[in-house]
């Protein structure tokens, strides 16, 4: 060993320093370490918001907004014109009955077989009941006589015109008698079928009930018109 070497062991040197700003692990430095925690709330405040979808937005938006009202639009056009369409074939046959017997009360006094003037007489009678019945169910319906259609009520009014005038010509020629049953005949086997058509497809049970009790009774005034013989009488 040489003179100025020193003992293993007495080595002296500046003592450590201990580090600053930065805490020393308790448990030495090893294992997992402590995470920092943040409040949910807080991460929920500073989180980006995301806009809602907007459904109806874009062109399948606009789509949607017109079928809406064309289908609300749709709804209102049945609702408004449903009374008409249903009751259409009541106020026709209401028209034709009081047309008809506005024909049948001129011509009475001018009926010579006392066979056709008995029936004529149950066949007006008939005809006031009916189109007083069919007038009471609109009537309950409030479907009034300005709102009937137009050309129906243009081509009734001309229908009577026709057969006052077919009647006027057949009096003149003295066939009368004959004229008037098979006409008469005519317009009740057309009136029976209406009425036949309304009890099974009218628009609510009293129709069809007063289109059943209608046609029962028109049958032997029908039959009676289509059967006369005025050779007979």
């Amino acid at each position: 060993m040489y003179p100025n070497q020193q003992q293993p062991g007495n080595q002296q040197g500046p003592p450590p320093q201990p580090q600053q700003g930065y805490p020393q692990p308790s448990n030495g430095g090893y294992g997992p370490q402590p995470q920092q925690t943040y409040e949910i709330d807080y991460l929920d405040k500073i989180a980006p918001q995301q806009a809602p979808p907007k459904f109806f937005s874009g062109a399948f938006g606009k789509i949607v907004t017109v079928l809406i009202v064309l289908f609300i639009l749709g709804v209102s056009l049945i609702i408004a014109f449903s009374g008409n369409k249903n009751t259409a074939s009541t106020e026709q046959i209401q028209t034709r009955l009081e047309n008809t017997l506005r024909v049948a009360t001129d011509f009475q006094p001018r009926i010579k077989s006392g066979v056709l003037s008995e029936n004529n007489s149950r066949w007006r009678l008939w005809l006031t009941d009916t189109e007083g019945g069919a007038a009471n169910l609109l009537v309950q319906a409030e479907v009034k006589k300005t709102k009937y259609d137009k050309k129906m009520v243009a081509a009734e009014k001309q229908f009577r015109a026709d057969l006052t005038q077919e009647l006027e010509d057949a009096y003149l020629t003295g066939t009368f008698d004959r004229v008037y049953a098979r006409k008469m005949g005519a317009i009740a086997s057309e009136l029976s079928t209406s009425l036949e058509k309304m009890s099974r497809k009218g628009p609510a049970k009293a129709f069809r009930e007063y289109a059943t009790a209608a046609n029962s009774n028109i049958e032997p005034i029908k039959k009676s018109f289509l059967e006369f013989d005025e050779t007979k009488d």
